[in-house]
């Protein structure tokens, strides 16, 4: 079994959170003093080398404007 942060719904759920980013016209820079978080951590996560906990992506879809349930309609099982 893939490991879930290597796992293609994973990756997909990620792609989505960053296009969304993009689409605000945010920086990692901005997510992260949004959110007290370092630069870095944003940059990890979009590159799938750190995982989102539970509140860490409810805390990126209230920022982001987006749902949880849009974005669990780009992730496939």
């Amino acid at each position: 079994m893939t490991k879930t942060i290597h796992h293609p719904s994973y990756v997909a759920m990620i792609r989505e959170l960053r296009r969304r980013r993009i689409e605000l016209g945010l920086t990692q820079r901005d997510v992260a003093k949004k959110l007290g978080v370092a630069a870095s951590w944003v940059s990890k996560v979009e590159t799938c080398e750190r995982r989102l906990d539970f509140i860490e992506t409810v805390d990126l879809c209230r920022l982001y404007r987006i749902t949880l349930g849009d974005l669990a309609r780009c992730v496939r099982s």
